[in-house]
């Protein structure tokens, strides 16, 4: 498994929607490396652990786009293991 696939990592912030309530809107993207692969029912991305991924941001991949959910376990001293979630709409930065 290579982890030099570039991947672009959006971080949404908060901002009013103007009708007293909350959306989510993407900043710029940066690019990380590492690779989304299905492991076990579950998906997955394997990276680097200095790599800059928290819960909640948006991956941007070949394979489509994807939402961090959580730190699934940290393998090594090299590697972190997060699960992800397919996002079937499209990503509007």
């Amino acid at each position: 498994m290579s982890l030099k696939i570039p991947i672009s990592r959006y971080r949404p912030t908060r901002v009013s929607d103007s009708e007293g309530g909350w959306t989510e809107t993407l900043g710029t993207a940066l690019t990380i490396y590492g690779a989304i692969r299905l492991h076990e029912n579950k998906t997955m991305l394997a990276c680097d652990r200095h790599e800059d991924v928290r819960d909640g941001d948006i991956l941007v991949a070949e394979q489509g786009s994807y939402r961090v959910m959580s730190v699934e376990r940290v393998m090594g001293t090299r590697l972190t293991a997060y699960s992800v979630e397919k996002i079937d709409r499209p990503i509007v930065p």
